[in-house]
């Protein structure tokens, strides 16, 4: 559904309404370490159009090879209680797992059945078809995680599995990441059951307990984000300080890019598409003075405006922070073109 103008008096309503009490008041921090890091190459999902999604090896070429500057991922919640980073609730999309509901849900399964899967079953480049008409030899990393093919050289098996979060954390300890608290859609009879993220809130919990951790506590470049109202709230409030930095979720995006109105604490960052409900998000965020406000501006694409070079060039000249793209590697030439540095103010080309 798509909103017009005359739309947006009621949307932002709803949005206050659905606003918690008490947060008339954002507490940004100061200074923002997120308007420092600018711009930023964010590869989403690691990059799925070049990598399998969310997997370790996308992740680790993404900032090695393909000049990303930031990691994007999304994490779901395993029977046994473990954050393990997948974009979708099930694992048929990416894995060989062929089985219907209930047993292809993330959340059925334990980490030990969800990792023994083959995470770059179904990645071609830019597709993840399951089409059976197309050659074997096509999935050019089928068979990787299950010793059938060896890996490319530098990495393993295991870095075609799906990975905990704490394996990404570990792994990249001084690169900024995005952590999208996902919610879990489909209910065991197939139903959409999960509008606003209630099978989510075990996720949220546990996300804040890690991220709690000594080992993560003191980082200043982890965001966290969802499409959740609730489960953004939830994660902030168990969330110890210091607190870890949000994006919100609709309600916040709407009450501020509309009407002007803070959201939560410790958000640092808004997260939006270039255009939604017929309404064009970074032009709104910027006359509400979202910079001098102390917030930065990071861009996904969707079917509005895709991950191309017209939308980069768009979208920097309005002076948006960072762009979350399925093709880090594009989007580094672009920005190598266009002479942008790194947000440490190196150069991105040689």
């Amino acid at each position: 559904m798509r909103l017009g103008i005359g739309s947006c008096a009621a949307l932002a309503a709803f949005a206050v309404a659905l606003l918690p009490a008490g947060t008339a008041q954002a507490v940004k921090p100061d200074p923002n370490p997120w308007l420092e890091r600018s711009f930023l190459n964010i590869a989403h999902q690691g990059g799925e159009d070049e990598a399998p999604s969310n997997t370790m090896f996308a992740f680790k070429t993404a900032i090695a090879d393909r000049g990303a500057d930031m990691l994007e991922l999304d994490v779901q919640l395993t029977a046994d209680k473990q954050l393990v980073v997948i974009h979708d609730d099930t694992v048929s999309r990416t894995t060989e797992f062929a089985g219907g509901r209930p047993r292809n849900q993330v959340r059925q399964r334990t980490l030990a059945q969800v990792q023994a899967l083959d995470a770059g079953y179904w990645f071609r480049p830019g597709s993840y078809s399951h089409n059976p008409s197309i050659p074997a030899e096509e999935f050019v990393y089928r068979g990787v995680r299950t010793g059938e093919k060896p890996p490319p050289p530098g990495y393993s098996a295991e870095d075609f599995r799906i990975p905990t979060l704490r394996e990404v954390l570990d792994a990249f300890p001084n690169t900024p990441i995005n952590i999208e608290i996902k919610q879990p859609k489909i209910c065991d009879g197939g139903i959409e059951c999960d509008a606003v993220g209630v099978l989510g809130i075990q996720t949220a919990t546990q996300l804040a307990k890690l991220l709690d951790r000594p080992a993560y506590a003191g980082r200043d470049d982890i965001i966290v984000v969802s499409f959740s109202d609730l489960l953004i709230t939830l994660f902030h409030t168990v969330d110890k300080a210091p607190k870890v930095a949000l994006a919100p979720a609709l309600a916040g995006v709407a009450t501020y890019a509309l009407l002007g109105i803070p959201p939560i604490p410790d958000v640092a960052a808004f997260q939006v598409p270039p255009k939604q409900y017929g309404l064009a998000l970074p032009e709104l965020l910027n006359q509400q003075g979202v910079h001098d406000d102390g917030y930065a501006v990071h861009v996904w694409p969707n079917g509005d405006e895709p991950d191309g070079e017209a939308s980069y060039a768009r979208l920097l000249a309005l002076g948006i922070d960072g762009y979350m793209s399925s093709q880090p590697s594009r989007l580094h030439a672009f920005l190598c073109a266009q002479g942008i540095p790194r947000p440490d103010g190196s150069a991105r080309c040689p």
